[in-house]
């Protein structure tokens, strides 16, 4: 009996190996303002120098750094965070700081970055791990909002490749959006229909690709400045069952978010995927669910209306160190046959 015990627990152990190796997990974060401390004359980055508002040393840019090696570790700690899209980077720079200049350093983390219009500067951008994931085509998709004739929201940036296991072998190819749409500054209603439009942008993006392959795997993943119930989600991205959003089922959860105002909780990043990232072959998402990383260090008390709130790197002009003030989200894909626990 013992010596059975011993077989079957073997058994189990390799089994468990085998999954994990078959975990893929896809993630998003905005970095809230990962900028250098150098004035750039073509950004509107005054603020974060020496002599800014900011007053944005050395010596914070590189605790910010720190900081967000930190989140990128704990989301590796139980299944490693193959692909990562990210926002407002201000360059490339700050990535090769990221992953050179930390212990990130041994992750191999590769980067795809391209500079936008944004007039902060602020741009999207991958990581990944090229012993899981293997970018085939990316390029930065210009989006011009009418009537302008010249851009000046972030790019989208699009990213295809495939997945890997240790053995080379081929696993699945995915078609990746990273986006972060224009923000709120200004007002609710007089930027919505910039939203709207970069929504409609995306979704038409994504639709050139079903069209021709009906089966594609698609990924959209960023900041999109609405919850999943507003317009530009529900009218002009998700509205059909062909794109299917994520966090509906945590925006619907009270006091969940991924990012808080005042005492109020919202989703505003997400992630979406086509219907073969459900079913079908090859990978699909564990369980058909996103998730909120709302790791323990990247919260604190919120004295004024309770509960908690995001552990920021700045209030205002004030600086405190902290993270972000958003919360990573993430999704695991899992081969479909052991999508069992």
């Amino acid at each position: 009996m013992k010596t059975l015990l011993v077989i079957l627990l073997v058994l189990l152990s390799g089994f468990l190996a085998v999954a994990n190796d078959s975990v893929y997990r896809v993630a998003f974060y905005n970095f809230e303002n990962l900028f250098d401390s150098f004035d750039d004359p073509s950004k509107a980055d005054e603020d974060f120098t020496p002599t800014g508002m900011k007053a944005w040393s050395m010596k914070r840019v590189n605790a910010k750094i720190n900081n967000m090696y930190k989140v990128i570790a704990a989301l590796n700690e139980q299944v490693p965070a193959c692909v990562i899209g990210a926002c407002e980077v201000e360059n490339a720079f700050m990535l090769k700081k990221l992953l050179n200049d930390t212990p990130l350093s041994k992750y191999g983390y590769k980067f795809i970055h391209f500079e936008s219009p944004d007039p902060r500067g602020i741009d999207v951008a991958m990581l990944y791990l090229p012993n899981y994931f293997t970018p085939l085509e990316y390029y930065a998709i210009k989006v011009a909002i009418p009537p302008d004739t010249i851009s000046h929201t972030r790019d989208v940036l699009y990213v295809k490749g495939i997945f890997i296991t240790d053995d080379t072998e081929i696993t699945d190819t995915v078609c990746f959006f990273v986006c972060h749409f224009p923000s709120r500054y200004g007002g609710v209603g007089a930027t919505v229909t910039k939203r709207n439009y970069v929504a409609n942008f995306v979704r038409s993006c994504a639709d050139s690709i079903l069209m021709r392959n009906k089966s594609a795997k698609i990924l959209i993943m960023g900041d999109l400045n609405d919850d999943p119930v507003d317009e530009s989600i529900s009218k002009y991205l998700c509205y059909d069952t062909a794109i299917v959003n994520l966090m509906n089922n945590i925006y619907e959860q009270e006091g969940i978010g991924t990012l808080k105002h005042s005492a109020l909780w919202s989703v505003f990043d997400q992630i979406l995927v086509s219907q073969a990232l459900l079913k079908g072959n090859g990978l699909v998402v564990k369980k058909s669910k996103a998730k909120i990383a709302a790791f323990d260090f990247l919260l604190m008390e919120d004295e004024k209306f309770g509960g908690k709130k995001l552990y920021r790197t700045h209030l205002g002009a004030k600086y405190i160190g902290g993270f972000s003030d958003h919360l990573p989200v993430y999704v695991d894909l899992i081969r479909s046959e052991l999508n069992i626990y």
